[in-house]
């Protein structure tokens, strides 16, 4: 992978990690684990919320990535195959899946406001 431009190579460059030979899947759990990192620090530490939330917020997309990019490319690029519609598709079964279990299980509980 060659950078070509000097300021849109600036940046961290997420697709430069399974080209280095992490692979598309030692990629996407190396991000969950530095998600996870960043929760314990919020839970058992106390790191700041905020703080918390724009970290883990910021890794999601590449740790999205290298997830969709395991299922969408080709095997002998280091994916499985599926190709980007089948990777859309099961991204959005398992978003509907997960907006269905919330809907369902977690009722929003009122409570009655005393006048």
């Amino acid at each position: 992978m060659q950078i070509r431009h000097p300021v849109k190579g600036a940046g961290f460059q997420t697709d430069a990690l399974p080209q280095a030979g992490l692979g598309y899947l030692t990629t996407g759990l190396l991000f969950a684990g530095i998600i996870g990192a960043i929760a314990f620090g919020y839970f058992a530490l106390k790191l700041d919320g905020i703080a918390a939330f724009w970290l883990a917020y910021i890794l999601t997309r590449p740790l999205g990535a290298s997830f969709g990019d395991l299922l969408s490319q080709p095997i002998e690029h280091g994916g499985l195959g599926f190709g980007t519609i089948v990777t859309s598709l099961l991204f959005l079964g398992c978003i509907v899946s997960i907006v269905i279990y919330m809907s369902t299980t977690h009722r929003i509980r009122v409570r009655p406001t005393e006048a």
